[in-house]
């Protein structure tokens, strides 16, 4: 748990939302059927990313 001592929270919770983001492409990448729902979700969630770390 050193990790949080030089990671602020913010940067930690913007990795935490990436991760299905990246699971979600990569899968994609490799063959993974994904419907209109995980598409709009995915969308959602960059949207959120964007957001967050706009200034």
């Amino acid at each position: 748990m050193t990790g949080s001592r030089h990671v602020r929270a913010s940067q930690a919770g913007i990795f935490t939302t990436m991760l299905p983001i990246s699971a979600c492409v990569v899968g994609w990448l490799l063959g993974e059927q994904t419907n209109s729902i995980q598409w709009i979700a995915l969308g959602l969630s960059l949207f959120a990313v964007v957001l967050v770390t706009k200034k």
